[in-house]
């Protein structure tokens, strides 16, 4: 009941505010808007929570995509930037002569003629 200094049309033309703790604005809202006769107007906890666990879920798998699609594409410039490897070549004496390094049978004397 207000008090008799309080303007009663005030109260028939606004919306009386409470010193209300933020947990009870949604009980509030619905005493305060007569046409607003249901709580489905208000998104339960449960609608919202699935929505949030949905959006990162979305977020989630769109990283995984973006991650998969850059190591892919990564893969593919090392591809191109990586030069042919040279088959080995065998551990023996001829791996030598093969990189152009003379052993010491090969090695023949130059023979002076005078």
């Amino acid at each position: 009941m207000p008090v008799e200094w309080f303007p009663i049309p005030i109260l028939h033309t606004s919306v009386k505010l409470t010193l209300e703790a933020p947990s009870g604005m949604r009980a509030n809202l619905t005493r305060c808007y007569a046409e607003l006769q249901t709580v489905d107007v208000f998104p339960s906890v449960a609608a919202i929570r699935r929505a949030r666990r949905e959006e990162k879920a979305r977020a989630a798998r769109e990283a995984k995509a973006k991650a998969a699609a850059e190591a892919e594409a990564l893969a593919a410039a090392q591809e191109q930037t990586e030069e042919p490897k040279e088959p080995k070549e065998p551990k023996d004496g001829d791996a030598q002569e093969a990189d152009g390094v003379a052993t010491a049978e090969e090695e023949e004397p130059e023979e002076e003629s005078e």
